[in-house]
Protein backbone atom coordinates (compact mmCIF):
# COMPACT_ATOMS: atom_id res chain seq x y z
CA UNK A 1 0.00 0.00 0.00
CA UNK A 2 1.29 3.44 -0.92
CA UNK A 3 1.05 6.17 1.73
CA UNK A 4 2.06 9.81 1.49
CA UNK A 5 3.58 11.48 4.52
CA UNK A 6 3.97 15.23 4.99
CA UNK A 7 7.02 16.97 6.50
CA UNK A 8 9.69 14.40 5.59
CA UNK A 9 12.80 16.36 4.58
CA UNK A 10 15.90 14.29 5.36
CA UNK A 11 17.32 10.79 5.89
CA UNK A 12 16.57 11.04 9.62
CA UNK A 13 12.88 11.53 8.78
CA UNK A 14 12.96 8.42 6.61
CA UNK A 15 14.50 6.45 9.47
CA UNK A 16 11.95 7.72 12.00
CA UNK A 17 8.96 6.90 9.80
CA UNK A 18 10.34 3.47 8.93
CA UNK A 19 10.91 2.75 12.64
CA UNK A 20 7.28 3.53 13.44
CA UNK A 21 6.02 1.30 10.64
CA UNK A 22 8.21 -1.61 11.73
CA UNK A 23 7.21 -1.18 15.38
CA UNK A 24 3.56 -1.34 14.27
CA UNK A 25 4.24 -4.67 12.57
CA UNK A 26 4.12 -3.57 8.93
CA UNK A 27 6.37 -5.02 6.25
CA UNK A 28 8.04 -1.99 4.69
CA UNK A 29 8.86 -2.22 0.98
CA UNK A 30 10.38 1.27 0.78
CA UNK A 31 10.47 4.63 2.47
CA UNK A 32 11.53 7.75 0.59
CA UNK A 33 10.94 11.43 1.22
CA UNK A 34 7.19 11.85 1.50
CA UNK A 35 6.28 8.32 0.47
CA UNK A 36 5.95 4.91 2.10
CA UNK A 37 5.22 1.56 0.48
CA UNK A 38 4.05 -1.34 2.65
CA UNK A 39 3.25 -4.94 1.77
CA UNK A 40 -0.02 -4.82 3.69
CA UNK A 41 -3.12 -2.74 3.23
CA UNK A 42 -4.10 -0.78 6.33
CA UNK A 43 -7.44 -1.08 8.03
CA UNK A 44 -9.13 2.14 9.12
CA UNK A 45 -8.06 1.46 12.71
CA UNK A 46 -4.43 0.83 11.69
CA UNK A 47 -4.41 3.95 9.53
CA UNK A 48 -5.74 6.07 12.40
CA UNK A 49 -3.18 4.62 14.83
CA UNK A 50 -0.33 5.20 12.36
CA UNK A 51 -1.51 8.76 11.71
CA UNK A 52 -1.48 9.46 15.48
CA UNK A 53 2.04 8.06 15.91
CA UNK A 54 3.34 10.04 12.94
CA UNK A 55 1.68 13.21 14.23
CA UNK A 56 3.40 12.71 17.60
CA UNK A 57 6.80 13.16 15.92
CA UNK A 58 5.82 15.96 13.53
CA UNK A 59 4.59 14.15 10.43
CA UNK A 60 1.17 13.92 8.83
CA UNK A 61 -0.40 11.05 6.93
CA UNK A 62 -2.05 12.59 3.86
CA UNK A 63 -5.44 11.36 2.64
CA UNK A 64 -6.71 14.33 0.64
CA UNK A 65 -5.66 14.14 -3.06
CA UNK A 66 -4.95 17.88 -3.21
CA UNK A 67 -2.72 17.74 -0.12
CA UNK A 68 -0.96 14.72 -1.59
CA UNK A 69 -0.21 16.60 -4.82
CA UNK A 70 1.10 19.63 -2.93
CA UNK A 71 3.39 17.38 -0.87
CA UNK A 72 4.68 15.58 -3.97
CA UNK A 73 5.57 18.95 -5.54
CA UNK A 74 7.29 20.08 -2.33
CA UNK A 75 9.36 16.88 -2.19
CA UNK A 76 10.32 17.26 -5.87
CA UNK A 77 11.54 20.81 -5.19
CA UNK A 78 13.54 19.61 -2.16
CA UNK A 79 15.19 16.88 -4.25
CA UNK A 80 15.94 19.35 -7.04
CA UNK A 81 17.44 21.85 -4.62
CA UNK A 82 19.60 19.13 -3.05
CA UNK A 83 20.85 17.96 -6.48
CA UNK A 84 21.55 21.53 -7.54
CA UNK A 85 23.51 22.11 -4.32
CA UNK A 86 25.59 18.97 -4.95
CA UNK A 87 26.39 20.04 -8.54
CA UNK A 88 27.37 23.61 -7.69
Amino acid sequence: MRLLVKNMVCPRCISAVKSILVSEGFTVKSVTLGEVETEESLSDEERHSLADKLRDIGFELLDDPRSQLVEQIRVAVLKWAHLKKCVD
